[in-house]
């Protein structure tokens, strides 16, 4: 198979039955919602190639389409493709809830910049009320899911159920390893500042924006009590999603220089 049709192979993730340690082999796959959207809907056909992805293994295989039937693929997996490392240092976004489409187009281009974890927050002026959370919770994962696979990625981030702030700040308070960061729209640091004076080795980075409203000032004060750094991303003040999309785009673009082994 050429580089080129590599390269432009579709990309869709799935769960081998058993680990792959030959190539080639064949491999029947019954994933029902996966063979839909392999021959339905990208429209895959026999002869042609795709990249399968182990959610298990986090590893992504060349594979040829052999065959398919309405419930069932198979395929020759020709070999596994090296990828670079997309973790340099993981970044989880704690995000204050915000209306319908904005949360799901935000969840898409959080998965996009490679975030590793996503929490949704339950803040004193959040004003969204997640209805069926069940369903809400399907729905959000289905389109980390095919934003992973729209940009290549090996892994889908963790997307943890919505939680008030108070308990997701209890869970970090020992954690004395994170890089903490807090987006204050009237105050703090410039976070450029920090980011520089954050020499130490880190094991992940984590921030909270806020909803539309801000923060209280209860609440700027637990995540200082928590160790987080408040910081301010400039004179603009930023509709929250934007603050999101900033702050994740600074962070990845200074820690991509790090190669840290975990």
């Amino acid at each position: 198979m050429s580089a080129k049709k590599q390269l432009n192979a579709p990309w869709f993730f799935t769960e081998f039955s058993s680990a792959i340690d030959s190539f080639p082999v064949e491999l029947d796959i019954g994933d029902a919602s996966l063979v839909h959207r392999v021959v339905t809907v990208v429209r895959v056909r026999p002869g042609e190639y795709l990249v399968l992805v182990n959610r298990r293994e986090k590893r992504a295989y060349v594979c040829e389409v052999l065959s398919s039937r309405p419930k069932l693929l198979t395929v020759r997996v020709l070999s596994l493709l090296e990828r670079s490392s997309q973790d340099n240092v993981p970044i989880t976004a704690g995000v204050a809830l915000i209306k319908g489409q904005r949360w799901e187009w935000l969840l898409q281009k959080l998965t996009e910049l490679g975030v590793r974890h996503i929490v949704p927050l339950m803040t004193d002026r959040t004003i969204v009320d997640v209805k069926k959370p069940e369903y809400k919770k399907a729905r959000w994962e289905d389109i980390l899911t095919q934003a992973a696979e729209q940009s290549e990625q090996i892994q889908i981030p963790h997307l943890a159920q919505p939680i008030a702030l108070n308990e997701w700040l209890t869970s970090l308070s020992q954690e004395k390893a994170l890089l903490k960061l807090v987006a204050s729209e009237r105050g703090g640091t410039p976070v450029s500042s920090v980011l520089a004076n954050s020499q130490e080795f880190v094991s992940g980075v984590v921030f909270a924006i806020g909803p539309e409203g801000g923060w209280t000032t209860d609440e700027l004060v637990r995540f200082e009590h928590t160790g987080f750094h408040a910081v301010h991303l400039g004179d603009r003040i930023l509709r929250s999603e934007t603050a999101v999309l900033y702050l994740t785009s600074v962070l990845q673009y200074v820690f991509s220089q790090h190669q840290p082994e975990f």
